[in-house]
């Protein structure tokens, strides 16, 4: 009789302890195996000496590597990787990461480009108040931002001035200015002078376009508010007064918007250079840009210390369009 109690009571035991284990086996949660998802990207172009970031990772990254280190060398963080352009060639980029909550790890794989830049630096001429003009060409096949330290320095090579420069939309094919001043009345001399890179900038994921081409000008100058004014006595010269008054107009027939710039380079009746004006275009598609641009003249006949009078300009446009061709990292690449 016992012997049967406490089986029965052994057998109640073991049922709970099953109920127990099963309800608690429900009540937990299962920790799956972290779903992975691939993002493959186009290639896209670095030049030599660059750094980009890019920013993958919402939650938390797992690795970061590259092909070829010697070519693009990747330095991971949390929640973002730097990529190191160092020289030509061409490495493939793989970085996992985590999401949020844990359950799903996206892989992201691209190609980069490490290409060389090609800028060349001409001399233009030098302006009546000691200023020297300098063409800027782009001969890299892509379009930048360029940041230039600019050292002028005289025929004997003393330094008159040194500084900082910066050249936006230096597009592909094209020719922009920069102007080195002088110091004391003496003029810079072009070989003596040195301009160094510090920088290009722009954006990987998007593919830059030259469309310069493509754009329709239209410039008209206006020299009827200028006067010439007979001198009254010994005392005075004769000269001019008044303002030049150019009419520039930009069309954009094209389906994209457009940016850039337009290098307005100006002689004075003589062909001296007197400067440079560069104006800054932006377009949307089918939209037209028109600016009446105002330059006053001050010109006396014989002094050699006033010359200037506005009479012929060369116009130097230069446009581009951007277009996104790498949408997987479009808003991850920046400059560093």
């Amino acid at each position: 009789m016992h012997t049967r109690k406490r089986m029965t009571k052994r057998l109640i035991a073991v049922l709970l302890t099953f109920v127990v284990a099963l309800s608690l086996m429900q009540t937990v949660p299962v920790q799956a195996a972290p779903k992975m998802t691939k993002h493959a990207a186009k290639s896209v172009t670095m030049l030599k000496g660059e750094k980009i970031r890019h920013f993958p990772a919402l939650m938390n990254m797992i690795s970061a590597k590259s092909s070829k280190p010697s070519v693009v060398s990747v330095k991971k963080a949390k929640n973002y990787v730097v990529l190191t352009a160092k020289k030509t060639g061409t490495a493939t980029i793989t970085i996992v990461d985590e999401d949020y909550p844990k359950t799903e790890r996206n892989t992201y794989t691209y190609k980069v480009k490490v290409v060389q830049p090609k800028v060349e630096f001409k001399y233009v001429g030098t302006t009546s108040n000691n200023q020297m003009v300098v063409s800027v060409t782009n001969k890299t096949g892509y379009s930048f931002d360029l940041s230039l330290e600019c050292t002028s320095r005289d025929a004997k090579g003393n330094e008159l001035f040194k500084g900082p420069a910066v050249v936006f939309d230096v597009v592909d094919g094209s020719t922009a200015y920069i102007t080195m001043i002088g110091k004391n009345g003496v003029a810079p001399d072009f070989k003596k002078s040195t301009i160094k890179v510090k920088k290009y900038s722009y954006k990987p994921e998007l593919k830059y376009t030259n469309v310069t081409s493509k754009i329709t000008m239209t410039d008209e100058l206006d020299l009827s508010q200028v006067k010439y004014i007979e001198a009254t006595n010994a005392y005075l010269e004769s000269h001019y007064e008044g303002n030049t008054i150019l009419k520039l107009q930009f069309e954009n027939p094209t389906f994209d918007q457009v940016d850039g710039k337009a290098d307005i380079l100006w002689y004075d009746e003589e062909g001296k250079l007197l400067g440079v004006d560069t104006q800054s275009v932006r377009m949307a598609a089918g939209e037209t840009w028109t600016k009446e641009i105002w330059y006053n003249n001050s010109k006396y006949i014989g002094s050699t210390t006033s010359v200037k009078n506005h009479n012929y300009y060369v116009i130097v446009p230069r446009f581009v369009k951007e277009k996104e061709y790498a949408p997987e990292l479009s808003i991850s690449l920046s400059g560093d």
